[in-house]
């Protein structure tokens, strides 16, 4: 008997432009493969500026979300569109019972975090945040390890990234660097909050204690440094204490800047009682110590396409409603 294939996954993207331009291309080729998916639609106000428009000028372009899904109903939408829409966006997906994957940082402020919380509680559907390290396979094979004992109990985690930016980074639009956007809109656009948030979000996640889990630290100190004409800040020191059942608590060292004259590409070290996790240009390694010594080679944390781990995640909470 001939297998059914399987309904398309409806989806609509909102935000074509900036990191959206690696959600459209994957889309559009993945469809062309015959991928069970299907964009329909789109939504942004400036899609025309984008260099991928040519390859969706065909979709329905809308410059409100509410207003295209009560024409073209979704399985799962996926914001990308800049910081100050987030919340919004996410509570008319959830409104209109679509999955929701967003890209970083799920909102601006606190309280609309709380809000979203709730929001996806009470509709019992998935929303997805785009930290794409969480969804890297070696990130999830060295994770196993840890949580399984390899490398004993988390000591010290240490985390830095240096990507200079020019004038031109926080030209390129009206909300880059800002605490509010034009329209009062709230963004706290910043390197820790969003350039630099999924190294942040990394550490946490690697001392939750339940799959999709990351846990909050007791402790928080920072130094917030501004050396560009912004609102925000560009260079952030944090130390951070997590406490633990039965040990010392995990100190936490996280150092980001837009400034530095030198790029460094995101540097850790996950120091473990056994052991360590480090990554180096881009690949993740495990060692332990003490007799038996073991060197483990997770590979590369992401691929060629930055978006692909979190995109296959995301279609099979909406196949599986988990």
């Amino acid at each position: 008997m001939k297998k059914t294939a399987p309904e398309p996954i409806r989806i609509v993207l909102a935000g074509i432009g900036g990191y959206g331009i690696h959600y459209v291309k994957t889309l559009v080729q993945r469809e062309l493969q015959g991928a069970p998916l299907k964009l329909v639609a789109l939504v942004d106000p400036a899609a025309k500026a984008s260099p991928v428009y040519p390859q969706v000028s065909g979709l329905p372009c809308f410059q409100d979300l509410d207003a295209c899904l009560r024409v073209h109903p979704a399985d799962l939408v996926i914001v990308s569109s800049p910081i100050q829409f987030h919340a919004e966006q996410i509570r008319t997906a959830l409104a209109h019972r679509a999955h929701v994957l967003c890209e970083k940082p799920l909102c601006a402020t606190r309280q609309q975090g709380l809000d979203l919380i709730e929001a996806q509680a009470a509709a019992g559907l998935q929303v997805g945040i785009g930290y794409q390290w969480s969804f890297s396979p070696a990130i999830l094979r060295a994770l196993e390890d840890v949580r399984a004992g390899l490398y004993g109990v988390p000591q010290v985690f240490r985390t830095r990234v240096y990507w200079p930016r020019s004038d031109a980074y926080f030209g390129r639009n009206r909300w880059a660097g800002r605490v509010r956007d034009s329209q009062g809109r709230p963004v706290y656009d910043s390197v820790l909050n969003n350039a630099t948030a999924h190294y942040l979000h990394n550490m946490l996640y690697f001392l939750g204690e339940k799959p999709h889990e990351a846990r909050l630290p007791e402790r928080i100190e920072a130094r917030l440094l501004r050396c560009n004409p912004i609102e925000t800040f560009d260079t952030a020191l944090v130390r951070m204490e997590a406490d633990l059942p039965d040990a010392p608590p995990v100190v936490l060292a996280l150092a980001v800047s837009h400034t530095t004259a030198a790029l460094v590409d995101p540097e850790l070290e996950y120091r473990y009682s056994r052991g360590r996790l480090i990554v180096r240009d881009g690949v993740l390694r495990g060692e332990r110590e003490g007799a038996g010594e073991l060197a483990k080679d997770y590979g590369p944390i992401t691929g060629p396409d930055p978006v692909a781990d979190k995109l296959d995640a995301m279609l099979d909470a909406v196949r599986t409603g988990r």
